[in-house]
């Protein structure tokens, strides 16, 4: 394939003036993919420039979405989809923060946002895509397209997160987030944290909620991460609890999920045995939808759905509501033992795209990127080690809630580590 083009032509940053030898221009380590010999410009096989605006092309709108009408500026003339061209790598370096456990999704990206050069025809496979972090705040993104039977490989090194802010053509960058790497410990016999009973928590019919932690390993019965308890009654409330159960004390790695409606019935109490690993992080996300057909509770460890409980002490229908008194109690009854980093609720349920989404537990829930869109949603997030004079604060978008933490809980539980 070779596109010329004769007559007058003006390079901007062309770096010789050697007309009479063939040579590919570049800029900032970008190869144009031309070439001038005696004064005809003609495209050359390599595919640098194409593949970079592929990558990195989209503007300051451009979420990774086809369905987003503000997208790469390169799609405002195109009317055939299989042309159009979003930058999903751009979009999660601006959103994900530079951790080693989201370079695969960004390899996925990059897959993803190349996939065009063979649905039009001009290659014939994508292959070697790799993604390394090469210095601090810095991505390396390898890779290589075969077309017309020749292999063109590709090497960039961008910043992560970077803005795009662009102002007379140049990039400026946005510096990646500190993030405090520690969590909350609780000891499982005297310590907890709560809220009063004066609060709306939000939640009704539909919600998600997410926890990191990790657990420790004892002879204790059930262990309840998060209570949601109503006064005087036990209309709509539900607990999530891990390790040992009252039904099978020997599982120490189980995860249980107890819902109450609006008649005060128990009619959802399910759990899942041998789930969690011994001994480390887990992120684990809880959805339940009361308006779906079948009102399906959902489990996932590490992104993952588990799928059927192994047990099912109740599984009925019914319809929870949003309770204006009720407390969140964390470690209920000074049950949890172990480390727990956050704990999130939305008021919507979280989609498998969202969740996977969620990958990283850098991620700032407030806000939308990639695949998640309930940033706004995202009623309440406590991060215990954020802040360690203030370790119930609430940082979601809701009416936020404050939590107390009980009189043996201070600075000394915060403690170094947590989850990437």
């Amino acid at each position: 394939m070779s596109t010329e083009q004769t007559g007058d032509v003006l390079l901007i940053n062309n770096p010789g003036d050697n007309a009479n030898a063939a040579e590919a221009t570049s800029l900032g380590g970008v190869e144009f993919g031309i070439e001038i010999l005696n004064g005809t410009v003609s495209m050359t096989q390599s595919f640098e420039t194409a593949i970079w605006l592929s990558l990195f092309g989209g503007n300051q709108l451009d979420d990774g979405s086809l369905e987003n009408d503000e997208t790469w500026w390169g799609n405002l003339l195109e009317t055939q989809p299989e042309f159009k061209m979003v930058s999903r790598t751009q979009n999660l370096l601006r959103s994900l923060p530079l951790v080693t456990g989201n370079l695969r999704l960004i390899e996925e990206a990059v897959i993803a946002d190349l996939q065009w050069f063979i649905t039009t025809g001009i290659a014939s496979s994508i292959d070697n895509v790799k993604v390394s972090i090469p210095a601090v705040n810095r991505v390396q993104i390898d890779g290589s397209i075969v077309a017309f039977g020749e292999e063109t490989s590709f090497s960039f090194t961008e910043n992560w997160k970077s803005g795009l802010k662009t102002a007379g053509g140049l990039v400026a960058f946005e510096p990646v987030e500190t993030v405090i790497n520690k969590s909350l410990q609780l000891d499982g016999a005297t310590e907890a944290i709560s809220s009063p009973f004066n609060d709306d928590i939000g939640l009704d019919n539909r919600w998600s909620m997410m926890f990191w932690i990790n657990p420790a390993i004892h002879d204790a019965l059930t262990e309840q991460i998060i209570q949601l308890e109503t006064q005087g009654s036990t209309n709509s409330e539900m607990t999530v609890s891990v390790g040992p159960d009252f039904f099978n004390p020997g599982d120490q790695r189980g995860v249980r999920v107890h819902l109450w409606d609006i008649n005060n019935i128990s009619f959802k109490d399910l759990i899942w045995l041998d789930r969690l690993p011994d001994l480390a992080w887990s992120q684990l996300i809880v959805t339940f939808d009361g308006d779906a057909v079948g009102d399906p509770l959902l489990v996932y460890i590490d992104r993952v759905d588990i799928g059927a409980p192994d047990q099912v002490n109740a599984d009925i229908p019914g319809t929870m509501e949003d309770v204006a008194a009720r407390r969140i109690d964390i470690s209920n009854n000074n049950t949890y033992s172990g480390l727990m980093h956050q704990v999130a609720f939305w008021n919507v349920v979280l989609t498998p795209a969202e969740i996977a989404a969620l990958g990283s537990a850098r991620a700032i829930l407030t806000e939308d990127f990639g695949a998640y869109v309930s940033g706004a949603d995202c009623l309440h997030w406590y991060k215990f080690a954020e802040d360690e004079t203030s370790i119930g604060r609430d940082y979601g978008n809701g009416e936020l809630v404050t939590l107390s933490v009980h009189p043996n809980i201070d600075q000394t539980n915060i403690v170094e580590g947590g989850p990437t």
